[in-house]
């Protein structure tokens, strides 16, 4: 099971705590890895490299989408 690997558990993690599902939403994973950075910073965590954060995300059910940049659709930061 996926969740059982500690990489995409530490991004479910802060999926769980930094977005919110919304549907029809598109985000760029720069934007939402930078969000993930800020947040590993907060907490002390190890930061994982983009690609590492991006098949995670994939893992977990949120694969990218190409258009100009690459976007993950159906979250959207927490304010």
């Amino acid at each position: 099971m996926a969740a059982s690997n500690p990489v995409i558990r530490q991004v479910l993690q802060w999926v769980q705590d930094r977005t919110m599902a919304a549907p029809g939403n598109r985000i760029r994973t720069m934007t939402m890895y930078n969000d993930f950075v800020r947040w590993c910073a907060d907490l002390g965590a190890e930061v994982l490299s983009l690609p590492a954060f991006g098949r995670s995300l994939g893992a977990l059910g949120y694969p990218s989408r190409r258009s100009n940049a690459t976007y993950r659709e159906g979250l959207k930061l927490r304010d």
